[in-house]
């Protein structure tokens, strides 16, 4: 029998509905970690690349390390956040809110602190639709819908209880120890640049929204005391 001509497309769809990884929310956590930090930080790293180049804070060496140190961190967010019951719904509103951060990041050239949550959660709806624009495509499909998909396919693993006991321990362990690691050879550098540039921790995402959502909603009056006022 003459075998009929393959369709690229009917093929590639079909491995699709064929790919079911199972990962355990370990593996997922540093999947996102890696993923926020080489693709969500654009701003933070350009940020980074403006600083004058005479200055020890403008070299590979030490945005390697903060990237290292970012993503440790951000893995740890994630190991924190991330169970067998919460990673596929918590991923799915979050992948949606990095898709909006960081497009008005780009766009507008803003940093997602506690004034932009209070913002963003007191819009009317009906105002949503003047700020749709054509060029928020790319984002909505690179930092939303395709991570949507790629994640609903992903079967989440259930270990043995004794192990999942030990293995997240051990993973905020081993992040905790990456992190001082890469901390501690840019500590004299980074320190007086966070002091004197504050704003900066409010582009990496989804480390900003995370804290600044929370600091509204959670803790809103009993931690919120206006501006600060000069001493």
């Amino acid at each position: 029998d003459r075998m009929e001509p393959l369709n690229p497309i009917a093929a590639v769809l079909r491995a699709l509905r064929q790919w079911r990884p199972e990962v355990t929310t370990t593996t997922l956590a540093l999947i996102a970690s890696l993923f926020s930090t080489l693709a969500c930080n654009g701003s933070l790293w350009h940020k980074l690349q403006l600083l004058p180049a005479a200055s020890p804070l403008a070299g590979w060496g030490f945005l390697a390390a903060m990237a290292v140190l970012v993503a440790a961190l951000q893995f740890i967010l994630f190991l924190l956040l991330l169970n067998r019951w919460t990673a596929k719904p918590l991923l799915t509103v979050m992948a949606f809110l990095t898709g909006a951060s960081v497009y008005f990041m780009h766009r507008f050239d803003i940093y997602i602190d506690t004034a932009m949550a209070r913002n963003f959660l007191e819009t009317d709806p009906r105002e949503i639709r003047d700020l749709l624009a054509w060029d928020m495509a790319p984002y909505a499909l690179g930092y939303v819908l395709l991570p949507w998909l790629l994640l609903w396919r992903v079967r989440i693993r259930r270990p043995p209880l004794r192990h999942s006991w030990a293995a997240k321990p051990l993973a905020l362990l081993a992040a905790a120890i990456v992190s001082a690691a890469a901390f501690y050879p840019i500590s004299q550098q980074l320190m007086p640049l966070m002091r004197e540039q504050k704003t900066l921790r409010y582009l990496i995402t989804p480390s900003n929204y995370v804290y600044s959502l929370l600091r509204v909603t959670v803790l809103p009056k009993k931690h919120y005391q206006g501006p600060r006022q000069v001493v």
